[in-house]
């Protein structure tokens, strides 16, 4: 059977103009394998890029949540040591500095975004340079949430959920790296 020909079924069941159309916008339209419908012939379907009222109220609920830890970022002063700023909550000593000696991978991270919020920058990378990174990110995530959920569109991101995803293993990993450097300084003095 040729696809082209108007009267074949496969032909018929997959109209061109979704194809035009996604050629044109394919940020609206998604191809399906063969495999996962009846056809031989992949099918090009409309996707819905409308953010849903669930996923709208919980990107408020997160930049609100972003602007508490910003706020109480602004509240507390950072700690001329580099670390220890977490202390004035009412939190403990980081325990693995206590036991080993040596700064934990997210000793300094209060400090630094203490310092972000100041516009501190230089102080908070030695405070702890991905804390700086990470702060610096989620202050523009706040706008963009708000963003996404007024206009109830995604902005540039297809798939939160692989973002999220991939966002926190590169930021982990950066994390252990950093904390390797820095062990490496503490090491060779």
């Amino acid at each position: 059977m040729n696809a082209e020909d108007p009267n074949d079924d496969a032909a018929t069941d997959h109209p061109a103009e979704p194809a035009a159309d996604a050629l044109a916008r394919p940020e609206t339209f998604a191809m399906v394998p063969s495999s996962q419908h009846d056809s031989d012939v992949p099918m090009v379907m409309p996707v819905d890029s409308r953010l849903t009222r669930s996923v709208r109220l919980a990107l408020v609920s997160l930049a609100a949540g972003l602007i508490g830890v910003f706020g109480i970022a602004a509240w507390l002063k950072p700690d001329p040591r580099g670390l220890g700023t977490h202390q004035q909550l009412g939190l403990p000593p980081c325990t693995f500095q206590y036991v080993t000696g040596l700064p934990c991978p997210s000793c300094g991270m209060t400090t630094s975004f203490s310092h972000m919020i100041r516009g501190q920058v230089i102080a908070a990378a030695k405070a702890n340079p991905v804390g700086a990174l990470l702060a610096a990110t989620l202050l523009v995530a706040i706008p963009y949430c708000l963003l996404c959920a007024a206009t109830g569109r995604r902005w540039g991101i297809a798939d939160y959920e692989t973002f999220v995803a991939r966002g926190i293993a590169v930021f982990v990993g950066i994390t252990f790296l950093a904390w390797l450097f820095r062990l490496g300084v503490h090491w060779l003095g």
